[in-house]
């Protein structure tokens, strides 16, 4: 899971999900690898701005915590 990333859409205010839609529960977010994660953010920026953001699933276990 180190290499794993959910995306946040600031756009949407909430985690990408595998469905195409959002939530604001990360338990309903897709896991992603990091690459793929990455590809999918800068398919989706607006004229140089973020819209979607990868954060990193360990990061997030480590929050929780």
């Amino acid at each position: 899971m180190n290499d794993r990333h959910y995306l946040y859409s600031i756009k949407m205010q909430g985690w990408a999900t595998a469905t195409g839609t959002y939530s604001s529960d990360i338990k309903d977010a897709q896991l992603l690898e990091r690459s793929e994660a990455v590809d999918k953010a800068r398919k989706h920026c607006d004229q140089g701005r973020l819209t979607l953001v990868p954060v990193s699933a360990a990061t997030i276990l480590e929050v929780r915590q």
